[in-house]
């Protein structure tokens, strides 16, 4: 018996460990890698929310710092070289016509649909009806061939065609090209109606789903996460695009509150933040608790304090003088981010500090004001006007209008606090300001709809362009969607006895050579300086950048070849001192994830199987078939354009149902003709082996015959040489 037992227990315990790998092999299977993000601007669920990236309120929009996840662009924008990465785009010239872009083959919609021209001319008269400020300076996008665009312009190096071209992201032409057909037939026609009807049905258009080229798509939505699953057929995995995209899935939070992100950080409950360490001191707190580190980077935007100039006595310039003197914008910047950076002389001129370094002369460096801290100054100007403090301390206007207003701002974001502390010091200057926090998602319905006194908003952006725009374009009720009220913003100032279209000097900025550029920047700031239509808190280094590296094995924050590798906090960073991808205003997470530069820790990455595709002609009917890369292709007609992985076209020219050179239109009876033919001579050459094979044998059988003849000969002379040797016997024994 124990005999026995000692034999068994060998075996139950192989079994046992057998068993043991088979489950490990299993959880191994079922690994689900998860990048763990936020989405910004926080989004609305439906209905308010919803896919359609051309109307307010859309989940995952255009603007985010996630876009290329699912939607794609022609190229990736790098703002610290400013220069582009192809991506849907394989290249871009630029000719006489135009700017002509040369698009990827053998792309496709994640819902199997292939990607061509007519995509990406339906997405930008989509934007024709958005108003989209590219449609300033181009005058058509041609499909030129299924692989070729052009932006139909007079100036081809416009920055701003350049760079709208190819970072827009591309919609398929299947979900909006009814929009956009309508939109140029209402064009070619001068149709208004038309086109107001194409523009408010593409507004209220509510997809289900929204449809992609991206290596991820929307798997679910939720209040609090938007979650994305990754596409096994993605074609940058089939083309090189990628060497590999290592998660299975991307979660992005609906932005949170600033200070409950900070608690998702320690509690290691994300992996990158691009608002990370808003909170003060959260830099030096989180390190401590995991394995992190925060990237500051050059950020050309910042917060802002907007006001409605539609309300008295924001109408007055004075008035809006008076408060930026009465206002600490450095003490309120250090009050919520560990650093920030400073404006040299606190001179507001609407433009990022790099514009202002590169551009400005030292005239308008003499003739800018300084808003430096000054309530004395803010207090003068207020009894110049005829204010006048009341019993309580609070100002009052000439008219009895008493200075007690309303702010709104971002809840929970660094905006928002920035200004509720600039709200505490008006309030004790004797301006009154009350604030009331709401969902960041909804402040910019309340600038739209001029339903607001004062707000928290941003400002700026990687070109001059941009910066400028913010007061002289964006917030129009002209351009606004949907048309509105909004900030009052004017386009016309009054400037050393002239009356300057500031608007019209913004566009203009981008078609003009650099010597105008610059006498334009020069005048908008002085402009922006003296009337105050809003007032910009300068930047501080951006975000800072939290990279969790507990689960993720991510780049280097900063170049090696580096001047100065710096850690937070650290003065203004030059653009060569900080990493491309750690720069997320132009959305540098998807480009890095899709590239394969990221992946999870401690994952041994097999490199994936590239196929050459290549075109084949067929030269007869073939049906559908099941291709080396797993996808279905045909069924094929006689003399169709067949695009398959090349071991695929190989086998089928070695099979005579294709060929490499085409055949051309109008030739299939001709090819049919000729296969008929083809089989004639096959079955005349089979009877002329048939006919050889029977003279052959013809030929073995006479031979036969004639050897039996001479056989039969020699015998019959044998016989009668024997006959006659035996009568010659006889008679000579006679």
């Amino acid at each position: 018996m124990l005999k026995r037992k000692s034999v068994m227990f060998p075996i139950m315990l192989m079994m046992m460990l057998a068993m043991t790998s088979l489950f490990s092999l299993v959880a191994a299977e079922e690994k689900i890698y998860v990048l763990r993000a936020s989405v910004d601007p926080a989004y609305e669920m439906p209905p308010a929310g919803h896919f359609n990236i051309f109307a307010p309120k859309c989940i995952l929009p255009s603007g985010t710092w996630t876009r290329g996840f699912v939607l794609e662009q022609l190229a990736k924008y790098w703002y610290l070289n400013n220069s582009y990465s192809p991506w849907l785009a394989e290249s871009w010239e630029e000719t006489p016509e135009g700017l002509l872009v040369h698009l990827r083959r053998y792309v496709r919609w994640s819902d199997g649909m292939p990607f061509t021209a007519k995509d990406v001319v339906a997405t930008f008269y989509c934007l024709h009806l958005t108003k989209h400020v590219i449609w300033t300076y181009i005058t058509d996008v041609i499909a030129i061939d299924d692989f070729t665009v052009l932006f139909k312009t007079d100036n081809p190096k416009n920055p701003i065609v350049v760079y709208y071209a190819l970072i827009n992201p591309i919609v398929p032409y299947h979900q909006y090209g009814k929009f956009a057909d309508k939109c140029r037939n209402a064009l070619k026609t001068d149709n208004k109606t038309l086109y107001n009807e194409a523009f408010n049905e593409l507004q209220n258009y509510r997809p289900e789903k929204m449809i992609g080229t991206g290596a991820y798509e929307i798997e679910s939505v939720s209040m609090d996460q938007i979650v994305l699953k990754k596409r096994e057929d993605y074609w940058g995995l089939r083309l090189g695009f990628t060497k590999g995209i290592y998660f299975d899935k991307v979660t992005l939070m609906n932005h949170p509150p600033d200070p409950q992100i900070a608690q998702m950080e320690i509690a290691d409950q994300c992996d990158i933040e691009y608002h990370g360490g808003a909170i003060l001191g959260q830099v030096y707190a989180a390190p401590r608790y995991i394995n992190c580190t925060f990237a500051a980077y050059p950020s050309p935007s910042g917060t802002a304090t907007f006001f409605n100039l539609h309300k008295y006595p924001f109408t007055l310039k004075e008035f809006r003088q008076a408060i930026a003197y009465a206002i600490n914008i450095s003490k309120a910047m250090l009050s919520v981010y560990s650093a920030y950076s400073k404006i040299p002389e606190d001179k507001l001129t609407g433009f990022d500090i790099p514009t202002m370094f590169s551009y400005f002369t030292q005239e308008t460096w003499a003739k800018l004001k300084s808003y430096s801290y000054n309530p004395q100054k803010a207090e003068e100007i207020l009894k110049s006007l005829g204010f006048k403090r009341g019993p309580d301390g609070v100002w009052v206007s000439p008219n009895g209008t008493r200075c007690e207003f309303e702010m709104i701002i971002h809840s929970g974001w660094g905006s928002g606090r920035v200004n509720t502390y600039l709200a505490q010091q008006l309030t004790e200057f004797g301006i009154k300001v009350n604030v009331k926090a709401i969902e960041p998602a909804t402040v910019s319905d309340f600038l739209i709809r001029s339903e607001f006194e004062i707000s928290s908003q941003y400002w700026g952006g990687v070109l001059p362009y941009f910066c400028a725009a913010v007061w002289t374009r964006n917030w129009l009720p002209t351009v606004v969607v949907p048309p509105g009220p909004s900030v009052g913003f004017p386009t016309v100032y009054e400037w050393e006895g002239k009356l300057v279209n500031v608007t019209e000097l913004t566009l203009k900025m981008n078609v003009v050579d650099e010597a105008t550029r610059k006498e334009i920047i020069n005048l908008l700031a002085l402009i922006f300086n003296e009337y105050l239509p809003f007032i910009q808190h300068y930047p501080r280094p951006g975000g800072p950048l939290f990279i969790n590296f507990e689960h993720i094995d991510w780049p280097l924050p900063y170049k090696p070849q580096a001047k100065g590798k710096y850690k937070f906090p650290c003065p203004l960073i030059e653009a060569e001192d900080c990493a491309e991808w750690t720069y997320p205003f132009d959305q540098s997470l998807p480009f890095i994830v899709i590239k394969g530069l990221v992946k999870p820790k401690g994952l041994i990455v097999e490199q994936p199987t590239f196929y050459s595709y290549v075109t084949v002609y067929a030269k007869v009917e073939i049906p559908t078939f099941i291709g080396i890369d797993g996808r279905e292709y045909g069924p094929y007609s006689v003399g169709s354009a067949i695009v398959v992985p090349k071991e695929d076209a190989d086998r089928l020219v070695s099979e005579g149902k294709a060929s490499y050179t085409p055949i051309l239109p109008g030739l299939e009876a001709l090819a049919e003709k000729l296969l008929s033919l083809e089989e004639k001579i096959k079955a005349l050459e089979e009877a002329q082996l048939s006919l050889k094979s029977s003279m052959a044998d013809l030929s073995s059988v006479i031979s036969s015959i004639v050897i039996l003849e001479a056989v039969v000969i020699i015998v019959l002379a044998a016989g009668l040489i024997i006959s006659l040797a035996l009568s010659l016997r006889r008679s000579g024994s006679r």
